[in-house]
């Protein structure tokens, strides 16, 4: 079902850390990654244990694994422009930091058009602990390593994001939700092809 809480429309999640860097600010943008869902958010009963959470069942549920999606990889690239040392890496940080914030707009303004709200289910609740995690260690990284583990995040990333994306293809319930998702998969595959190349290459 939908729901109807204009307040809880998606937000660009600041891109999940709108700003993260190695220093005060990282910490912030952490606690955002981790906090963007909760201020705002309706539990739909799958976090009560009757029910099975491995997959969204609305659209507001596939709204927010997409808006969590796109906050990782803005947070990530993010903290790439500050640590990356290769050249190549930092464009392609800056790339994605452009595309997810431009998806997450059109995702946000969706959700407030239709009046759905973000939904708390056991899966979004997981993403954004990992995402959390995930930035954690690549703060950690520094020099030619981070830009391995900056790489190695994105091409993790944007398998799970293609995949989530094919699989409720065909489950949003809304015409312009499943347009926006049918736009966004080719989008993610030419992302994930080209983290491949570039991990690649920083591996040497």
């Amino acid at each position: 079902m939908y729901i109807t809480n204009r307040r809880a429309a998606l937000v660009l999640a600041l891109g999940v850390a709108l700003g993260a860097c190695a220093d005060k600010a990282d910490d912030n943008d952490t606690a955002a990654v981790v906090e963007q869902s909760s201020a705002g958010t309706v539990d739909t009963g799958a976090r009560t244990g009757s029910m099975d959470a491995t997959a969204p069942r609305n659209d507001a549920e596939i709204l927010t694994l997409v808006s969590h999606s796109n906050s990782a990889e803005i947070a990530s690239s993010k903290l790439a422009l500050e640590q990356a040392q290769n050249a190549q890496v930092k464009a392609y940080a800056q790339d994605m930091i452009k595309a997810h914030t431009a998806m997450e707009q059109e995702g946000s303004k969706l959700g407030a058009t239709l009046g759905v709200g973000t939904a708390n289910t056991d899966k979004a609740e997981d993403k954004r602990e990992d995402t959390a995690e995930d930035l954690d260690e690549l703060r950690e990284a520094r020099n030619a390593q981070f830009d391995k583990a900056y790489m190695k995040f994105q091409v993790e990333a944007h398998e799970k994001t293609l995949k989530m994306l094919q699989d409720q293809q065909d489950k949003a319930q809304n015409a312009e939700l499943k347009a926006m998702i049918t736009k966004a998969i080719p989008q993610v595959q030419q992302h994930l092809t080209r983290a491949e190349q570039l991990r690649k290459a920083v591996d040497g």
